[in-house]
């Protein structure tokens, strides 16, 4: 069985290994809040990336070791490349389980559950939990909280221009929320601050620099995005969320379905459909060696001191050779 998010939220957490699995990573943020405050200790944070199993035992031991010189617990996050599996048998995993005195919390971003390690927590005694994205009451809740921390009060048809008009991404949305406060002297949201803030021309902006991927003229969009304050992390996580699309677009178009049913799983409009729909036909063989390549890029975006606006372009320079190297 595989839980949702929530669940791990309405229990006592125990030291020990957890998965969790899905787009919504900034879910795991609640999770880390929801342990830091169960008990009364202070805690050390740490985040790994996990591509091969050879780099699991020394994950394992960071899960395990309590230092006589530091009397913290440690959250360890581990980070899960797309294809990672277990071999059979897997022993020394195993036997180190039951060691664990401090918190794993393995995640899996593109992992489902027919994936294999999904399968080997599951077979020996991990639990599972989904961080997929909130559903639409899910997210007017959730708006509505953090529009309470920060002193502001809206509406509720603001609530929800709030969730059409700003970014998916969760952690991305509350920053934005958060700005709002400056814009809102008497602390109620009004239509005219939420286009101050939110940009209502943001969204047709990264869909022309999305367009223009894999040609040359992209770098002088990109610097443009910079130049005008886009967040290179709303702009990588765009670059992302587009390929994510395309590849699953792909994966159903291949088993047979149509248009409109891609629609429905993918929760696209049909406009938006037709635009990826586009877009994949100039990926289509590459479209699994580019997110493998998102992965590793990814890696150092979260985990590296690299310049994020290098790492964007050096992403750009990869999609233009693959492309065949397209002016426009």
């Amino acid at each position: 069985m595989i839980y949702n998010w929530t669940d791990f939220l309405n229990q006592k957490p125990q030291s020990g290994i957890y998965l969790f699995i899905g787009k919504e990573e900034y879910l795991l943020t609640k999770i880390i809040e929801h342990i830091k405050n169960s008990e009364e200790a202070s805690f050390q944070v740490e985040n790994h990336f996990v591509s091969r199993q050879s780099e699991l035992s020394d994950i394992m031991k960071r899960a395990i070791e309590r230092s006589i010189f530091d009397t913290r617990k440690k959250i360890v996050k581990a980070e899960l490349s797309r294809d990672f599996a277990m071999k059979r048998g897997a022993k020394e995993f195993i036997s180190m389980m039951s060691k664990v005195s401090n918190y794993l919390l393995f995640y899996g971003k593109n992992l489902n559950s027919r994936s294999k390690f999904v399968s080997f927590a599951q077979e020996n005694s991990i639990p599972v939990y989904y961080v997929y994205p909130l559903k639409d009451n899910e997210k007017y809740e959730y708006v509505k909280n953090i529009l309470n921390k920060n002193n502001l009060k809206a509406d509720n048809n603001i609530v929800f221009k709030i969730i059409n008009s700003g970014p998916s991404e969760l952690f991305l949305l509350e920053s934005e929320i958060k700005k709002l406060s400056l814009f809102c002297e008497d602390g109620i949201v009004g239509e005219k601050d939420i286009e101050e803030v939110f940009s209502l021309k943001k969204d047709e902006k990264i869909d022309n620099f999305l367009e223009s991927l894999g040609t040359k003229r992209a770098k002088a969009i990109l610097r443009k995005l910079l130049k005008d304050q886009y967040d290179p992390i709303y702009i990588w996580t765009s670059i992302t969320n587009f390929f994510t699309l395309l590849y699953w677009i792909s994966i159903y178009k291949d088993a047979g379905f149509g248009e409109q049913e891609i629609g429905v799983k993918l929760r696209l409009y049909s406009t938006k459909i037709r635009f990826y729909g586009f877009q994949l036909k100039k990926y289509y063989r590459e479209v699994g060696k580019i997110i493998n390549k998102l992965y590793y890029i990814e890696k150092d975006f979260k985990y590296s001191s690299k310049d994020k606006s290098y790492l964007l372009e050096y992403f750009i320079d990869f999609l233009v050779k693959i492309n065949g190297g397209l002016n426009d």
